[in-house]
């Protein structure tokens, strides 16, 4: 790929980032009392639409929207860079790990004979397939050429029959963030070791996660070894101590496994971030900051879940600080 490509892709990427969440931002948003001042805040930020917006099912909609669309636009930027444009369909996905496991809990279901229903008027990214939505395969068969990379996230997910159905969410996101990482590591430039900042603190939890849900050790970590992993895999009460003494757990202060995991993904999280600003500093010659800037897309949606659903529960400013991706003193 020519460097003039990869100049423009960057230009374009930071004019996305111009729009995203900044650290100041966030005192505003977490001082609102209640669902309704958000909704000002969010306006004023030109977050959500001047609509009206009277719970929080309405806004979280309106904020998943929003990430979509600036992800597709700069997915649809991207067309002269093969790789950019893998990247960012994985991030599409990853965006929509909840519809796409929504709808494959569906699918099984109703495979199985029970009685279930699905909201398709909730759906976005796979609205336009609800005709093909009678088994996982026939899903499959339609979503094949325009989300190959989905299709095989749904492959692996329901493939391991061993998994229940409430793991397929995390099963799809750790098949998406590993395409992802290979993607990134079969390629050659000193960009590579930007990208890899953001993305293996990601591969050390997924591959925690999966060894202790799951007793699986086929997922490579990043910093941890793989024996770590398999020992974990093969005695899960090792998990908290292996976290406990990765790069990733100096702030994990739980005792159990899955306030562990929680922890250790926040961590993973704000590191993420961090490093996805540090790419933009950077060769502007490389793929760095069109996929940094698709993570921190993925990321303000995901720390804008945290605070609708907090401030919607009435939780304290410090409890659903510790969600966020920001690091806020």
């Amino acid at each position: 790929m020519s460097s003039p490509v990869y100049a423009y892709l960057t230009s374009v990427a930071r004019y996305f980032k111009s729009s995203l969440l900044k650290r100041e931002d966030l005192d505003s948003l977490l001082a609102a009392k209640d669902l309704r001042e958000l909704v000002e805040v969010l306006r004023d930020k030109g977050i959500v639409e001047n609509v009206q917006i009277s719970s929080a099912e309405q806004l979280l909609l309106q904020v998943k929207k929003r990430a979509i669309n600036l992800l597709n636009s700069l997915r649809n930027l991207a067309h002269n860079s093969l790789v950019v444009k893998k990247a960012l369909d994985i991030y599409v996905a990853l965006l929509n790990a909840d519809e796409i496991e929504s709808v494959v809990s569906y699918l099984v279901y109703k495979e199985r004979g029970a009685r279930v229903t699905l909201d398709a008027n909730r759906l976005q990214l796979l609205a336009g397939y609800s005709d093909a939505m009678d088994s996982v395969q026939s899903l499959l068969q339609a979503i094949s050429k325009d989300y190959p990379r989905i299709a095989e996230a749904i492959s692996f997910a329901v493939g391991n029959k061993g998994a229940d159905l409430n793991l397929v969410n995390g099963l799809l996101e750790a098949h998406l963030f590993s395409s992802l990482y290979k993607l990134v590591t079969s390629l050659r430039g000193d960009w590579q070791a930007m990208l890899k900042r953001i993305l293996c603190g990601y591969m050390d939890y997924y591959s925690m996660a999966l060894a202790y849900t799951l007793r699986r050790s086929d997922l490579e970590g990043c910093t941890l070894r793989q024996d770590a992993v398999r020992n974990v895999a093969s005695s899960p009460q090792l998990l908290v101590d292996v976290i406990k003494g990765s790069e990733w757990g100096k702030l994990v202060k739980a005792t159990t496994p899955l306030e562990a995991l929680a922890e250790m993904k926040a961590v993973v999280r704000r590191n993420a971030r961090k490093a996805s600003y540090q790419a933009f500093e950077g060769d502007p010659f490389s793929p760095a900051g069109s996929i940094a800037v698709a993570e921190l897309i993925r990321l303000d949606y995901q720390d804008l879940v945290a605070i609708i659903t907090g401030i919607d529960a009435r939780l304290k400013r410090e409890k659903i600080a510790e969600k966020l991706s920001f690091e806020l003193v």
